[in-house]
């Protein structure tokens, strides 16, 4: 196989891929854990019942933390940081197989 000297081999690329999908993903996950609790809340009032206020992004922060402190940002996150990593590195080893084969044409 013959390929310019700077291009990566596609193990290569699936190897460096994979932690910096980790490292991102985690990097969100907290910000994502508060989007998600906005997002749950009913949007009828009245059947909220005495919910938290998580309208806001400072009323569901407070609510994740109350619940499960640091680790309440983080529940859940092995198994979709794994998903990340997977999704990342498949996305950059496809993205530079393409643009290997476009230069070559």
């Amino acid at each position: 196989e013959t390929r310019p000297r700077h291009a990566l081999h596609s193990g290569h690329v699936l190897a460096l891929s994979a932690p910096v999908g980790a490292l991102a993903w985690l990097s969100c996950y907290g910000f994502d854990t508060v989007k998600s609790v906005q997002q749950s809340q009913p949007l009828d009032r009245s059947a909220a019942n005495k919910a938290p206020p998580l309208s806001t992004v400072a009323g569901a922060t407070r609510h994740v933390w109350e619940r499960g402190g640091v680790a309440g940002f983080y529940r859940g996150a092995l198994a979709s940081t794994s998903r990340a990593v997977l999704v990342t590195a498949s996305r950059l080893v496809a993205y530079e197989r393409t643009k290997a084969l476009l230069s070559e044409a």
